[in-house]
């Protein structure tokens, strides 16, 4: 397509006495040129046209005339000269390159001469005029897609002449848009019309004044991307709300390229596992956080799991030791359930007794301290709870304290049957947690040890300094605890690590105070 460029002129005619002959001179409007196309501003032609009239003083004489401009403009000229340029009656025109689109000044001067040549003087002038080059621009688009300019369709590449104070009214089309990528393209997020790729408007709706300094501009909106970041939590399962709207895990919502959505990560409970929100994939904390999406982005929220409360039953007849009973946690990864006593003589709760471990699969535990009575006496008033481990992320459940209530009481065991314990099972893996967590100031290490060797526990603090060495010996294999007491530490994070063989692992402390 031939770009053209055009021009307005404020036209004024001037007339001079010469002789007793009446001359006169004017401008006209400009047409533009089709000579070539426009590539630059160094290459837009200008036609200046004008209209003469009078009676030469001889009819062999030859009106010529002359283009003048009021002051140096740098390149203003007839197309290849660089002088002032003069044209005669037959051609009533000048062709000027516009180098410098700027509002110009000129004169065009109406001068006779004679057959030889000689100037005979100056018959007429316009005065001093404006030339006022238009803007011509293109409005094109990135992805194929048609624009609306002032409120009509139009295709992209659609060139525009404005002239001073003319403007283009701009809307993007963005229905079933696509790139070549294949990603469907809106207006949102990072979207921006450009001119000649420089910032114009972050406005859906915006306009374009003419503006001499740019012409040959390109005018283009620039579309986002809709992305479908993926939104999951870290234990596979559950849901998390993603900019309003529910999604399962490992699901994902569409987003412009750009604009932030807002996560919050919830509580769950899934397959015998509470799960709490502890961070986000970027370490970040804050529940609900806002994400601002640049690609197909994975947000994973990160918990901290501890099975469900243990849920058992006293079991046994009157006279047999005091039996718990329980279903195991559905989760696999459940793999050890510690029973805890305490008494309430007085009304007052003694400090919590570890009395036992048991393995997964077997899912009861039988107190010889003490046995069955339908006798109430108070000063053995017994509470148990069943604490279960989670090897995943060495945590415990809450306590669940029950009393023996009803008939069914517990009194001291006067034979030898009280001095007995069950012997526990050699553990068929490794395991380390703690418990209470947060705790303060004082936390029970149970750790189990599948087979004997040199066992190392140490705590350090966040930064990784070693604070306190728990274990530094030889052990057979079975079921161990250790106490730690943070009473001389600040609040915050530690970090417990075992070795022992080829096997480390580490959990997290909690100290509130």
């Amino acid at each position: 397509m031939k770009k053209l460029i055009g021009l307005l002129l404020f036209i004024t005619i001037f007339s001079i006495q010469v002789f007793g002959q009446s001359y006169s001179v004017s401008l006209t409007c400009g047409t533009d040129v089709p000579t070539q196309s426009v590539v630059s501003s160094s290459t837009s032609m200008i036609r200046i046209t004008f209209s003469f009239s009078g009676t030469k003083a001889n009819p062999n004489n030859i009106w010529k005339f002359r283009l003048s401009f009021g002051y140096p403009v740098g390149g203003l000229y007839k197309s290849g000269e660089t002088a002032e340029t003069w044209t005669d009656e037959n051609s009533p025109y000048f062709d000027v390159q516009a180098n410098i689109l700027l509002t110009h000044a000129c004169t065009v001067f109406m001068h006779e001469f004679n057959s030889s040549g000689t100037d005979l003087g100056q018959r007429a002038s316009t005065g001093t005029h404006s030339i006022v080059p238009m803007q011509q621009v293109s409005v094109s688009s990135e992805n194929g897609e048609q624009i609306i300019v002032n409120s009509s369709y139009v295709n992209p590449g659609t060139t525009f002449d404005l002239a001073p104070n003319q403007s283009l009214s701009l809307y993007p089309v963005e229905a079933n848009v696509y790139d070549v990528s294949g990603y469907q393209m809106i207006w949102g997020g990072s979207s921006q019309w450009t001119v000649n790729n420089n910032f114009h408007s972050s406005s859906k709706s915006t306009s374009y004044s003419a503006n001499v300094y740019q012409n040959g501009a390109t005018i283009l909106p620039k579309l986002s991307r809709i992305y479908s970041p993926t939104f999951s939590n870290d234990f596979g399962g559950g849901t998390l709300n993603a900019g309003g709207s529910v999604v399962s895990s490992g699901g994902s919502v569409p987003v412009a390229n750009g604009n932030s959505i807002t996560v919050t990560a919830s509580f769950h409970t899934y397959n015998g596992i509470e799960y709490t929100f502890s961070r986000w994939q970027d370490y970040t904390t804050a529940n609900p956080q806002s994400f601002t999406i640049n690609g197909n982005n994975s947000i994973t929220a990160y918990y901290t799991g501890r099975p469900v409360v243990v849920s058992f039953y006293f079991g046994g007849v009157i006279g047999d030791p005091i039996k718990l009973m329980w279903t195991d946690n559905p989760n696999s990864a459940v793999t050890q359930y510690y029973i805890y006593r305490r008494q309430k003589p007085n009304g007052v709760y003694t400090t919590p007794v570890h009395i036992g471990t048991v393995n997964r699969g077997v899912g009861y535990f039988e107190d010889y301290d003490f046995s069955l009575t339908n006798t109430k006496n108070y000063d053995t008033w017994l509470e148990y709870t069943v604490l279960s481990y989670y090897t995943t992320q060495g945590t415990f459940s809450d306590d669940g304290w029950s009393t023996i209530w009803g008939d069914v009481f517990a009194s001291m065991q006067s034979n030898d049957l009280a001095m007995v314990k069950a012997e526990s099972e050699v553990p068929s893996e490794y395991a380390i947690g703690n418990y209470p967590n947060p705790f303060n100031p004082t936390t029970t290490i149970s750790y189990q040890l599948p087979k004997d060797g040199i066992v190392t526990i140490k705590v350090y603090d966040i930064i990784g300094r070693e604070v306190a060495t728990l274990v530094n010996e030889q052990k057979s294999a079975g079921y161990y605890k250790v106490d730690f007491n943070a009473g001389k530490m600040t609040s915050g994070v530690y970090i417990c690590s075992i070795q022992s063989n080829s096997f480390s692992k580490s959990i997290k402390l909690l100290l509130t105070k």
